[in-house]
């Protein structure tokens, strides 16, 4: 014989995260707790991570694609210089062309790495809610001394 649920008590499915939980008859749904409500949609935070993520990722690839060109510039160069690193005039122009690549490369490597790795934290920051049902919030800060520059992220959530 299967026991008996008592007759006060049905189930009621919250969707979310997975979870369910058991409400008494009658009871409506704002008496479900906040933290255990769904959330639609995607919160302006968890959309701005998004954003500065892709422009993150955008600028990586492109600055692999100014890597590439650096390296095939430099190849090329090889042909017209010699083992001493001594180049003729189509050698020094194509050794040129390979570094000024190479600069805009780092560049793009580097921003599109701090844009990416800054929409993921946006991004998961958006997601996490606190029990009150606020969003995380992120505080950002420049950095500046004595031979170093650089930004303090800070947050809560």
């Amino acid at each position: 014989m299967r026991p008996r649920r008592p007759p006060s008590v049905t189930p009621l499915s919250v969707t979310g995260r997975s979870r369910a939980v058991r409400s008494r008859e009658g009871s409506s749904p704002s008496s479900v707790p906040s933290a255990l409500r769904s959330r639609r949609g995607l919160g302006p935070l968890a959309i701005a991570g998004l954003a500065v993520g892709t422009a993150g990722l955008v600028g990586l690839g492109v600055g692999a694609g100014f890597a590439a060109k650096a390296a095939s510039k430099n190849t090329d160069s090889m042909a017209d210089c010699d083992a001493a690193n001594i180049c003729g005039p189509a050698g020094k122009a194509l050794r040129l062309e390979a570094l000024a690549a190479a600069d805009v490369a780092t560049g793009l490597v580097v921003a599109g790495g701090a844009l990416a790795a800054t929409g993921a934290t946006l991004f998961v920051i958006g997601l996490i809610k606190i029990n009150d049902g606020n969003t995380g919030a992120l505080r950002v800060a420049p950095v500046v001394g004595q031979g170093f520059v650089g930004v303090h992220l800070g947050g809560a959530f």
